[in-house]
């Protein structure tokens, strides 16, 4: 679930629909910094704030980078595919390291 089925989940409904209806909003897209778009910027906070239901404070402030990660992805190639591929492989690594055993 973990590895599959939560980074879909994720990437539909936060780098697909919410990034994508962020990006055509201008007033958001104006607080762009450097290669990283508002709309990213926006989805990646919510992001974390959504894994505040599961995790401390620091855990889900630490999802935020790998967030904009996957939000650049989708950015960059119009699509949530590459950034959804990138997930799968950053949880499957995340527990194959820390939850084996």
């Amino acid at each position: 679930m973990a590895c599959l089925i939560y980074p879909l989940l994720e990437e539909i409904a936060f780098r697909g629909l919410l990034q994508g209806w962020l990006a055509r909003l201008e007033s958001v897209e104006r607080l762009s910094v450097a290669a990283i778009s508002g709309a990213n910027l926006v989805t990646s906070l919510l992001f974390a704030a959504a894994h505040l239901l599961h995790h401390s404070p620091l855990w889900a402030a630490l999802v935020i980078g790998p967030s904009l990660v996957f939000g650049w992805f989708r950015d960059r190639y119009h699509s949530i595919v590459p950034g959804l591929l990138l997930h799968i492989l950053y949880n499957s690594g995340y527990f194959l390291l820390f939850q084996a055993g």
